[in-house]
């Protein structure tokens, strides 16, 4: 990834939490170990 691609995915997260929310859960876990976007 480089700069250019960083902010897109930042509103897919932003659109998947809303949209979890909408389904009616009450919380999000982005998951962040081992090599997986977050630790980046």
């Amino acid at each position: 990834m480089n700069s250019k691609d960083i902010k897109p995915v930042i509103s897919d997260f932003a659109t998947a939490a809303a949209n979890i929310k909408k389904a009616g859960f009450d919380g999000v876990e982005i998951h962040g170990e081992n090599g997986y976007l977050i630790m980046f």
